[in-house]
């Protein structure tokens, strides 16, 4: 039982050490904000837009 329980605990040590992942996450985490703040803000932008390129097309 003893060695059983040595075991988990360096099994669990291991696990929390081990933070190769981290910047990984970290990374994919300010992707996905970044992507939520881009999308929020589309709307507001999209009439700008529509204005721009209709002034382009009527150039042509």
């Amino acid at each position: 039982m003893k060695q059983l329980s040595q075991n988990i605990f360096w099994m669990a040590g291991g696990f929390a050490r081990d933070n190769k992942g981290a910047a990984a996450i970290e990374y994919a985490l300010i992707a996905a904000a970044t992507g939520l703040a881009l999308a929020a803000s589309l709307p507001s932008v999209q009439s700008g837009l529509s204005t721009l390129y209709a002034s382009i097309l009527g150039v042509f």
